[in-house]
Formats: C-alpha cells, sequence, structure tokens
C-alpha cells in the first residue's frame, strides 16, 4: 500500500448540502494543513485568548475551531448545546476573543447581548458561514 500524506482522506464530513441527498464532502490532509497554515501563526495566540465552539465537534466549523486553536496556541471552550443565553453567558464568563456562528446564531446572540446592553470588549473576532447575513 502506498501513502500520500498529502493526498490522503483525513476527514470526511456528511452533509446533506443543498441538495438534501447525503453525501460525504472529503477533506485532506494538505487541505486542511494549507488552511491551517494560512490562517493563524504556529504558538501565535495571546496568552488570554480563547475560542468558543458552540458547534458540534464533526462539524467543519468543530473541526476548524480545533486544529487552529491547538496551532496557535489559543484556549478552547466548548459549548455542549447551543442556546442564545448559553453562548453569550459562556463568552462573557471564559473571555472569549475569536468565535464562529452561522448567521442564525449569531442573530440570536445579538438579541440578547444587545437587549442586555452586554459589553463584548474581549471579543476580538467573530466570523460566520452557511449563509447570508442579514445587514439589519
Amino acid at each position: 500500500m502506498v501513502f500520500d500524506e498529502d493526498h490522503d482522506v483525513a476527514v470526511l464530513l456528511f452533509t446533506s448540502g443543498t441538495t438534501g441527498e447525503p453525501k460525504a464532502a472529503i477533506l485532506r490532509h494538505s487541505n486542511l494543513t494549507s488552511y491551517v497554515i494560512s490562517t493563524v501563526e504556529f504558538r501565535g495566540s495571546e496568552e488570554d485568548e480563547a475560542a468558543l465552539v458552540s458547534v458540534p465537534p464533526y462539524h467543519i466549523a468543530g473541526i476548524r475551531a480545533g486544529l487552529t486553536g491547538v496551532y496557535s496556541g489559543r484556549r478552547i471552550v466548548h459549548l455542549d448545546a447551543f442556546t442564545r443565553r448559553a453562548w453569550v453567558d459562556a463568552a462573557a464568563a471564559q473571555r472569549i476573543t475569536h468565535a464562529m456562528v452561522v448567521p442564525t446564531m449569531l442573530g440570536r446572540i445579538l438579541d440578547v447581548a444587545g437587549g442586555e446592553g452586554r459589553n463584548a470588549a474581549h471579543l476580538k473576532a467573530i466570523s460566520y458561514g452557511g449563509g447570508a447575513c442579514s445587514s439589519a
């Protein structure tokens, strides 16, 4: 058996995507390595940085957060189940600096945080993916 580290399958993500038909999305070692190295610096996180992971670890966002967090030296906080209240409370209590959510989650988070006038000065970056985000 011949191994090709760059092209060997690292992760199979099962998704229904836009068709509704389950299928495997293949991520190869080279895909993941390239993504991690191009987005974060090795051990480049500050001592106080923490990422809040509020998606399952088998979701691409969970995989991304784990790999980039470990590579950069960022503390990772995992939220077992997303609720807007749990997310806002964990972000405040853990002084979260980085997070990735989907637009629906972001809207719910902002409803709670904005409604309570919460200060999120510790949050350096929040990214989203998986759909369009409302400008409202």
